[in-house]
Parts: C-alpha cells; sequence; structure tokens
C-alpha cells in the first residue's frame, strides 16, 4: 500500500501537512510533493509542476491512495486526481477554506472531476457545498488540520499594540469582482491609522503580487502567526482563514471588504465571530470607540482540535476498505 500526498497553496499545505507527518509513521510508503506556492513552507518536499503527474502515474497503482489539497488556481492536483481516476486509483481532497467547493475541481473545458472523498471541516461547509452541486455521497465531515496548532497554542497578549493588516492576494484570484481589491482595503486602513496615530504593519501572503509587496514594502512585517498575534492589538484581514487562526489563538480580529459586493466568505463573519465591515466610515468608527470584544462560539467539529487525528483515522478506513475490495 502505497499514500501520496500533494498540494500547491498554503492553504493546501496547512491541512494537507500534519496529516501526511502523522500517516507516515504508520505507512512505510508514504510520499509528499509540493507545488509552488506551496512548496515555499517546506522546500524539501519541492517538485516541479510538469514532474507531478509522471510521478503520480509510476508511484500509485490500483489499491493505492492519493491525498490533494484543493488549489483552483493551479490544475496540477486536478489532473492528479483524473490521472488516478483513469488508473482505478482512490483519492482523496482536503478542503481548506469555506468557499468555491466545485470551482476546485473545474477544469478550463468547464468539466467537473470531483475526488472519491471530499473532506470537509464541518455542516457549514457541506451545507454550501451541496447548494453549489456537490455530491454529498462524497462528502466527510473531517474537521481542519491546519487548525488543530492554533487551537493548542497559548499566546500571552499583554504586550500587544498597534494594528497589522494580513493581505490576500483578491486581485490575483478575483480581479475585481469582489467591489474590493488588497489595495483598497490597505489603503483604507491606511488613512485611518495616520488618522488615529496608531502603529500599522502588514504581513503579506504567499500568493501577493510583486507591485502590491513593492508598493506597501514599508509596512512588512516579519514573523509567524504567533508572533502578530502576541504583537498587535488587532488583527485585520478581507476574509483570511488566518483571521481565525488569529483568533483562535485570543487575538481580537476585525474583517474588512470595502464596497463588498458578492457574497460574503469570510468564515469569522460565517461564524459570528466577527460582523463583516464594508466601509471605510464603519472601520473607523469601530476602532475609535474600541468595541472589538472576542465573541465565542461553539459547535464546529475543528474547534476540539482533534482534526488531524479524525482525517487519519478516516483515511485509514478508506484503505482498509480499499484493500478489502483489492483482494
Amino acid at each position: 500500500m502505497k499514500i501520496l500526498f500533494t498540494a500547491t497553496d498554503p492553504g493546501g499545505y496547512d491541512v494537507i501537512f500534519p496529516v501526511y507527518s502523522k500517516m507516515k509513521k504508520e505507512i512505510k510508503e508514504c510520499r509528499l510533493l509540493l507545488m509552488e506556492p506551496a512548496s515555499f513552507k517546506s522546500p524539501e518536499y519541492s517538485c516541479e509542476k510538469n514532474d507531478l503527474l509522471p510521478f503520480v502515474d509510476s508511484f500509485l497503482q490500483k489499491g493505492d491512495i492519493l491525498v490533494t489539497g484543493t488549489g483552483w488556481k493551479n490544475d496540477s492536483e486536478r489532473n492528479a486526481v483524473i490521472l488516478c481516476r483513469e488508473k482505478g486509483i482512490k483519492t482523496v481532497s482536503i478542503l481548506d477554506y469555506w468557499n468555491n467547493y466545485v470551482l476546485r475541481f473545474r477544469a478550463q473545458d468547464g468539466t467537473v472531476v470531483f475526488p472519491d472523498y471530499y473532506f470537509m471541516m464541518d455542516e457549514t461547509a457541506e451545507n454550501e457545498a451541496v447548494k453549489e452541486g456537490v455530491n454529498p455521497s462524497i462528502i466527510r465531515i473531517a474537521g481542519h488540520p491546519g487548525l488543530d496548532y492554533f487551537i493548542h497554542k497559548k499566546i500571552n497578549l499583554s504586550r500587544a499594540a498597534g494594528i497589522v493588516f494580513l493581505s490576500s492576494p483578491v486581485s490575483e484570484l478575483y480581479g475585481k469582482k469582489l467591489g474590493y481589491t488588497e489595495f483598497e482595503a490597505t489603503e483604507d486602513i491606511i488613512n485611518i491609522c495616520r488618522r488615529m496615530d496608531i502603529p500599522f504593519s502588514i504581513k503579506f501572503h504567499p500568493k501577493d503580487t510583486i507591485q502590491y509587496k513593492k508598493q506597501y514594502s514599508c509596512f512588512s512585517a516579519e514573523g509567524q502567526m504567533e508572533d502578530l498575534v502576541s504583537k498587535y492589538k488587532i488583527i485585520i484581514s478581507t476574509y483570511s482563514v488566518a483571521l481565525l487562526q488569529c483568533w483562535l489563538m485570543g487575538a481580537s480580529v476585525i474583517s474588512y471588504q470595502p464596497h463588498l459586493k458578492s457574497d460574503d466568505m469570510c468564515i469569522t463573519n460565517k461564524l459570528g465571530i466577527t460582523e463583516g465591515i464594508y466601509t471605510k466610515e464603519d472601520l473607523e468608527h469601530l476602532l475609535k470607540d474600541g468595541n472589538t470584544v472576542r465573541k465565542d462560539i461553539e459547535g464546529p467539529e475543528w474547534l476540539d482540535g482533534n482534526s488531524t487525528d479524525r482525517c487519519v483515522r478516516m483515511l485509514t478506513d478508506i484503505i482498509e476498505t480499499t484493500y478489502t475490495e483489492g483482494r
């Protein structure tokens, strides 16, 4: 039995890597291949995009398992799923965010090929996915392995001050379809912080454009997410899962999406942790008022911090079922 993990996006890496790290202790033939930009997080597993399918073709045979992320701006994972489907190899894809449930598996010609199993975070994701057209028979609620670390991490917030903006490559992914880009959001926050004399920094996203990074390089904040939580009093982003990660570690977070004209896909807003802020006037009022009180939630499966173990158990069950069917 062989199992291959692969991811292209940083979000895909976040959910894939913890599961791979545990599975490799149990399965001898367990491999991980990462394409850019996911490979920036662990370069030792780096793989060129053109090398993925030949490796999948040579490494996996019927009875083996492919586990992918769900990156949708790069067709590598999708093509690997298609190849495995043709070879009779079981496929599992682990979702890392609450949106684009079908788009992630749609090719340029419009065809959609889903994996055999679609691991999702919670009932919110499941309900939205089914509404988009995902067959509920392939969905498994497994949690979010990328959140386990942050759920268990304790941060000292006593010295936190100022504001940091966690950027998202909105223009790269959506153009102006959302009604705003990271540029508009950034300019609004900078101007508000200047008027209120609040220290301001930006934590760049791995997929931010060169133009964006160059234009705002003087505000660059370095360090891991837990470093930002301990350093900054308020953390702002558009819809990034990093907002949820920071909230789990105890931070005060704000979702700011100026002039949003599409459905709000920010998960902290969906869960009721934050309320969407859509104008700079409302953002400035919120910051002046200081009413960024944390709101607690109950219910999501991933909140127990055991998503990685749950994914491993589910994959083990799939492996055992596949082995039994192949005998």
